[in-house]
């Protein structure tokens, strides 16, 4: 799993990527329509993109047996002293136990906040649609009220205030329309609910902004399709220009710039703006490459059951324990060739001891355990520290005294990478 500040900082890697890639390839290159549906994609994607975590395993490689050619004599088999690893939990300094509740407490505390002024200013608006002489317009309902200063649009509704007659009311009406037909404040929404839950992600005010001019930039055009005039039109523009309406709806005095009245006239869609739509593709790919794929290393598992296996277990005061019955040091050749005779001849192969010991036990018992296995043809051996300790597997040359008679070609059991 990620830590949070690797996920943050994967967050702000993906936005800002797709932000540039708009900015260079799409913007004003592309329809209005592209443009809306890329910046609420991509404000998705980057959240979403991190989060995954697909694994990619590598390919199980398999070392085939090979014949025993000599071994080694009995007084090269070197012990060695010390102690089994011991897992030993991680605590976290005491800075830190008091730093992550406080940057948690904050975060969450931010998201609250934000989320609550985003119902705040949706009840604002819910009441003011109350206090408004509502009309049925088929595509929308129109709200008008008094206080309404500038004309706005949220959902279905379009509020509109006193003083509009004639062609400018109607050219208001069509802008606003605009708004509801195309669904922005849909849009707005979403985009308002990822940015109170990544108010961190400048990126993300950047994204709400942008698609806040693309909104209005649609609406213009469709103000112009519909035959009004352009001259006509932005005046009833300059008009809005000190009224006030909620930042969370749609309406004329947003993206008041030099940038807007140039897409009035100079927009044309370029050709090849499907092409560079496709162009994001091999980025979104990339991005999870980076973010959201995992090499994975399989951990051998502490008990294979595809493989016999019998445990023996040192306790810190010497008792040994074969299979949880207690026995002594002279059983064990015993006890674990008889085990070995009850298998076949390619389970034999493959029987694996297990050999857990607590922190304190004897070496010299560790010692005369592999003896022991060594003795009795049991060659692979698995020490653990504790039962959910993967363990570490260890290959025992066989005893020369002991070798079967056909040791010319005896094989040591078969092992593979992760066994190492």
């Amino acid at each position: 799993m990620k830590s949070p500040l690797l996920y943050i900082l994967e967050v702000l890697f993906c936005s800002g990527l797709l932000l540039a890639f708009y900015r260079l390839l799409l913007v004003r290159k592309v329809s209005f329509r592209a443009c809306r549906r890329y910046l609420v994609a991509a404000v998705f994607l980057s959240a979403v993109i991190p989060a995954l975590d697909i694994p990619l395993y590598p390919a199980r490689t398999v070392v085939y047996p090979l014949p025993l050619i000599a071994a080694p004599p009995a007084e090269n088999f070197v012990q060695t002293t010390g102690e089994l690893p011991v897992a030993v939990p991680v605590v976290p300094s005491g800075w830190r136990r008091i730093l992550r509740p406080m940057a948690v407490g904050g975060y969450l505390t931010a998201v609250f906040l934000s989320l609550g002024f985003l119902a705040v200013r949706m009840v604002g608006i819910r009441r003011l649609r109350r206090r408004s002489r509502l009309t049925d317009c088929g595509a929308y309902t129109l709200a008008e009220h008094p206080q309404i200063a500038t004309p706005f649009s949220f959902l279905r509704t379009v509020f509109l205030g006193g003083g509009y007659e004639g062609r400018r009311r109607m050219i208001v009406l069509c802008h606003e329309a605009g708004h509801v037909r195309h669904r922005h404040s849909a849009e707005r929404i979403a985009v308002e609910l990822v940015r109170s839950l990544f108010w961190f992600n400048p990126f993300v005010w950047i994204a709400g902004r942008w698609l806040q001019e693309v909104h209005e930039w649609e609406a213009d055009r469709d103000v112009l399709d519909a035959g009004y005039d352009l001259t006509e039109y932005r005046t009833v523009i300059f008009h809005q220009l000190f009224g006030h309406n909620p930042d969370i709806a749609c309406g004329l005095n947003h993206s008041l710039t030099k940038k807007r009245f140039a897409m009035m006239t100079q927009f044309r869609k370029r050709r090849f703006a499907v092409l560079r739509l496709g162009a994001a593709i091999p980025v979104v790919a990339a991005m999870m490459m980076l973010c959201s794929f995992t090499v994975k290393t399989p951990l051998p598992a502490a008990g294979d059951p595809d493989r016999p296996t019998v445990t023996v277990h040192i306790s810190s005061g010497g008792k040994i324990l074969f299979n949880g019955r207690p026995v002594t040091v002279g059983d064990l050749e015993r006890l674990i060739a008889a085990e070995r005779e009850k298998l076949s001849e390619a389970d034999r192969a493959q029987m694996e001891v297990v050999l857990r010991a607590d922190k304190d036990a004897p070496m010299a018992d560790l010692a005369d355990v592999m003896d022991a296995s060594r003795r009795a043809h049991a060659f692979r051996l698995k020490l653990t520290a504790e039962a959910s300790d993967p363990g570490i597997v260890r290959m025992l040359p066989p005893d020369p005294l002991r070798l079967p008679a056909d040791s010319a070609d005896y094989a040591l059991p078969a092992t593979n990478r992760n066994d190492r």
